[in-house]
């Protein structure tokens, strides 16, 4: 009865060690990810990163709508206002209407010329939460591999102290087998704790991923709009006020949200320098 016990007792303690052994291999996937410990990190800075990036072409595009502001004010001016003396020039309105138009579609083209620079900001930012749910697939796959091979360590347990009961010889074994169930039982705790962060991690930079494709909407419908040139006091409101704005980005919550995953991501590193 203890030949075909022992057969499996050999069989799971390979498998315990070798899945103890692949553990800290299974967080290792993702561009630029070397450890669990530096892929919170990783997805951090490379989020700061792009929202700088962000940040330099609004700014950019500040300058651009600032001209555009400069120049419908000047036409509104023209169209409502009065030449004086200046209405004995041939034309003189009619030319003076003509060049601020034409300086307003070469100001409007420049401002287009943004909306690139913003639409790869924002893939940089999906494909990072892609890698994100890459990373967490990772984790879970490494979860279901502890539940089976958890399952199969405690049919082998009871068998075990079972058959400890009819022959003391396999005393020796049954405590290895013991002590390796109680590691393994510990890191697959670290592990299941370690996907709740992740998960955490997951929703901060969803939240701020959806922000930012958010404010990119608006501004390609603004773009598609100003194809034809809306009346100036739609135009004022556009850029003015509603690209200027950036309704949909919340500096502050998004100060909180990344306060809150370097907190997460100090979190993993203390249980990955428990799992290594």
């Amino acid at each position: 009865m203890s030949y075909p016990i022992t057969l499996r007792y050999h069989r799971t303690i390979h498998l315990t060690k070798s899945f103890l052994g692949i553990i800290p291999y299974i967080f290792c996937s993702g561009r630029n990810m070397e450890d669990l410990n530096s892929f919170p990190t990783l997805i951090l800075n490379t989020l700061e990163n792009s929202i700088k990036h962000w940040n330099y072409v609004q700014s950019q595009s500040w300058k651009v709508i600032s001209q555009i502001q400069n120049i419908a004010a000047k036409m509104m001016h023209l169209k409502k206002g009065s030449l004086g003396k200046l209405k004995n020039f041939e034309k003189i309105g009619e030319k003076a209407g003509q060049k601020l138009a034409s300086n307003l579609e070469d100001a409007i083209l420049k401002l287009k010329k943004s909306l690139p620079r913003f639409k790869t900001i924002v893939k940089e930012l999906k494909e990072l939460e892609t890698e994100l749910g890459e990373f967490e697939a990772a984790v879970l796959s490494m979860l279901e591999k502890s539940s089976r091979i958890g399952d199969e360590c405690i049919k082998i347990f009871n068998g075990l102290l079972n058959n400890l009961l009819l022959n003391g010889e396999i005393f020796k074994e049954f405590m290895e087998f013991c002590q390796l169930l109680a590691e393994f039982t510990i890191q697959t705790e670290e592990h299941l704790n370690v996907s709740k962060l992740v998960d955490e991690l997951s929703v901060n930079a969803r939240e701020i991923v959806q922000m930012y494709e958010n404010e990119l909407l608006v501004k390609d419908t603004i773009i598609a709009d100003l194809k034809l040139i809306p009346p100036l006091s739609v135009l004022s409101t556009y850029l003015w006020i509603i690209w200027m704005t950036e309704p949909y980005i919340e500096t502050v919550r998004i100060e909180e949200i990344k306060e809150e995953m370097r907190d997460i991501s100090e979190k993993v590193s203390r249980l990955s320098a428990k799992i290594s």
